[in-house]
């Protein structure tokens, strides 16, 4: 394509990050945006007709170090093919994506960690009010640390009873129904709140601001003696049980906002009453008179 030889890389990663990366989640912006610059200084100058699979992987080859996962470098070559992928489907200024035709590098299996209703129990006793709420919240919900600590009061309808998630990973909100439980916990914490801020969890220094409880939640995890555990596996630990309630995979999806179901089949070995179902099914038609 002729445009492909009138553009730049850093022309295009900065068409990019004008244009297509504002409507991304705010961690995906500063993830991309530090490994962009990455790619700017290494194929800044290229034309987009110069750029090549080789010098491409050869370059996150040159990334590699004790402190870069194998997970890391294929993050680093996520950003450039989406930053490629718009030059070749919104900009129109290349045929085809160099980078699809690198193979990502291994990656361990994916990691699931989730409480057992002893350590959960042991946990809450730990926090104090504000985090025992927002952790609560979390596994009520299955929602992500920001959805949570971010949730505003203006994304709450308490007459349908539901509550709208706008800082999604993915950049698109979400909603999803409160149960009682979830619309006992808010409901107080609005009464608690006297309207002082917008925010379900302000921050006890400035309320019109939302709070981080990356210290309370360091300490929680420190006295009730529970290693191995962030706060992101609490959304394991929602989805864990879900499915070992019986629901479908498909519901939580639809619940943790999964773009694609591939991602909740991870939780799927958690359910072999699903398995049993199948069988019996089978088992009957094979021996229907």
């Amino acid at each position: 394509m002729e445009e492909a030889t009138k553009h730049t890389v850093e022309e295009t990663i900065d068409k990019y990050l004008n244009e297509i990366l504002p409507s991304r989640s705010k961690s995906a912006q500063e993830l991309f945006s530090q490994q962009l610059e990455y790619w700017r200084e290494r194929f800044g100058d290229y034309k987009l007709s110069e750029l090549n699979p080789l010098e491409i992987r050869n370059a996150r080859s040159e990334l590699t170090s004790d402190t870069r996962s194998n997970s890391t470098l294929n993050r680093y070559l996520t950003s450039f093919s989406a930053v490629l992928g718009c030059a070749v489907k919104d900009f129109l200024w290349m045929d085809e994506n160099p980078c699809y035709k690198i193979r990502k590098l291994p990656e361990p299996k994916g990691r699931i960690r989730y409480l057992s209703k002893e350590e959960k129990e042991v946990l809450l006793s730990h926090c104090d009010p504000d985090l025992h709420d927002a952790v609560m919240l979390a596994l009520l919900t299955g929602a992500r640390k920001q959805e949570i600590w971010r949730l505003r009061f203006d994304a709450i309808n308490f007459e349908r009873k539901f509550i709208s998630f706008l800082f999604t990973k993915s950049g698109t909100p979400r909603s999803v129904p409160m149960s009682s439980e979830v619309h006992r916990i808010i409901a107080k914490r609005l009464v608690d709140n006297h309207h002082n801020s917008s925010y379900v969890f302000p921050s006890p220094k400035k309320h019109d601001s939302p709070n981080s409880f990356t210290r309370a939640w360091k300490t929680a995890l420190r006295s009730a003696r529970i290693d191995n555990f962030r706060w992101h596996d609490l959304r394991h630990t929602s989805a864990s049980y879900m499915i070992m309630a019986g629901i479908s995979l498909r519901t939580v999806a639809d619940v943790l906002g999964h773009s694609n179901i591939s991602m909740t089949f991870k939780y799927a070995h958690l359910s072999p009453l699903h398995l049993s179902s199948a069988l019996d099914s089978l088992s009957n038609e094979l021996y229907a008179n």
